[in-house]
């Protein structure tokens, strides 16, 4: 299946590509140095909405990634399976980089940082459920635009 110059197994390598490079970035942000950090976000609750709004984006490209996996581990994937899973790995991570924050030194592991982490992601699903929504609603009316002589024409009163 070929669309917009880039087959299947191609999109989803990409996206899995991209969804671990921002992990990886996640990781090496939540082990720098607890100064840096707060050189960079300061003010009261920017942390927290940096922990949320990272892990916004990391659910989203999880989503756009998973969207193309067929079946995880013989469990077949649909909407609500890919939200699930995304979900988990989101939860995981978010814990897994608190714990590493134990080994770093000048940072200390937080129950609010992994709530935020586990808001954010919440939200990023949302996200990606609104704007899966609104891709399946193009690609209808697009089929209707194509496939019922006419339909433009009435339909011109929207343009």
């Amino acid at each position: 299946m070929k669309g917009y110059g880039l087959d299947l197994q191609g999109r989803k390598t990409k996206l899995f590509t991209l969804t671990g490079l921002w992990a990886l970035l996640l990781l090496v942000l939540s082990l720098e140095p607890k100064w840096f950090v707060s050189l960079v976000l300061r003010g009261p609750g920017l942390l927290s909405a940096a922990h949320a709004g990272v892990f916004v984006v990391m659910a989203f490209l999880l989503c756009l990634a998973l969207r193309f996996q067929r079946s995880l581990f013989a469990w077949r994937m649909d909407n609500r399976g890919v939200f699930i899973a995304a979900f988990a790995a989101c939860l995981f991570y978010g814990g897994l980089t608190e714990a590493a924050q134990v080994f770093a030194p000048s940072r200390t592991p937080d129950w609010m940082d992994f709530y935020c982490d586990a808001a954010g992601a919440g939200f990023g699903i949302a996200l990606f459920f609104i704007y899966s929504q609104k891709v399946a609603l193009a690609r209808a009316f697009s089929f209707l635009l194509e496939k019922i002589p006419g339909f433009r024409k009435g339909m011109a009163f929207l343009e």
